[in-house]
C-alpha cells in the first residue's frame, strides 16, 4: 500500500473523533463566536510557527516542504489581526506539549516532520468547506485578506496540488522504518490537534450546560 493510503488509513479514527469534538461542530454548524474561533486561531500561530521554522531547516525535505506555498503562520495572522485580535495568548499547556513534540522529531527524527506535513496538508481538503460554514457565520467574504486566509489561501488549485504532493510523498525511497516514524508522527499530530481542540471546547461545553441550566428554569 503506497505511503498516502497507509496515512490516511492510519489517521481515520482520529480524525472522526476530531469533528465529534463541540468547537469542531461548531465551527462546521457556523455556530462558533469570533472569540472561540480566535482562541483557536491563536494556538495554532504556536504549532505553525514551531512547525515552519523546523521544516526551513530540513534542507532534506525542500523538494517536499515549499515555504512560499505550505506555510501557513503568517495566513493566521493575517486573520487574527483583520478580528482585531493581535495581541498574543498563552499557549495552552497542549500546545505547549504538541510544540515540545515539533522539537523534538527535529532533533531525533527529522522524517517524522512529514507525517505532521501530511496532516496539515490535508487539512486544507477540510478547509474548503469549513471556509463556507465560517464565512456564514461571520458574514465575511470569500475573499483573501477578509479573515478566512487560513483557509482559502491557495484554494482554487488546492485538490489538484493535494493529489500532485501525495504522488510525490509516495515516489520517495523511504525505509520501511522511516516509513513507520512517519505514520507514528501523522497519528501523533491528529492527536495533539485532538487535545487542542479538547481543551478549547470545554467553554463551549460550559456554555451550553449554562444556557441548558437557564431554559430549564425559565
Amino acid at each position: 500500500m503506497q505511503l498516502s493510503n497507509q496515512l490516511r488509513t492510519a489517521m481515520s479514527e482520529i480524525h472522526d473523533k476530531i469533528e465529534e469534538l463541540p468547537l469542531s461542530k461548531a465551527i462546521i454548524a457556523g455556530t462558533i463566536s469570533t472569540e472561540d474561533y480566535c482562541a483557536l486561531l491563536q494556538q495554532l500561530s504556536y504549532v505553525h510557527q514551531v512547525f515552519e521554522g523546523e521544516m526551513e531547516s530540513c534542507s532534506q525535505f525542500a523538494h517536499l516542504y515549499q515555504s512560499e506555498t505550505m506555510a501557513r503562520f503568517a495566513a493566521i495572522e493575517r486573520d487574527l489581526e483583520y478580528f482585531g485580535n493581535v495581541e498574543s495568548a498563552t499557549p495552552l499547556g497542549e500546545t505547549l506539549e504538541f510544540c515540545q513534540q515539533i522539537h523534538q522529531w527535529a532533533s531525533e527524527s527529522p522524517v517524522s516532520l512529514l507525517g505532521l506535513l501530511y496532516v496539515l496538508e490535508g487539512s486544507r481538503m477540510g478547509s474548503m468547506v469549513l471556509a463556507k460554514s465560517l464565512g456564514k457565520a461571520f458574514a465575511l467574504k470569500m475573499d483573501l485578506h477578509h479573515g478566512l486566509d487560513y483557509h482559502i489561501e491557495g484554494i482554487a488549485t488546492r485538490p489538484q496540488v493535494w493529489v500532485k504532493w501525495k504522488l510525490q510523498l509516495d515516489q520517495q525511497a523511504f525505509s520501511s522504518s522511516e516509513m513507520e516514524k512517519i505514520i507514528e508522527a501523522s497519528i501523533a499530530g491528529m492527536n495533539g490537534l485532538y487535545h487542542i481542540y479538547q481543551a478549547l471546547g470545554r467553554s463551549l461545553n460550559k456554555i451550553e450546560s449554562t444556557q441548558t441550566f437557564e431554559l430549564a428554569n425559565n
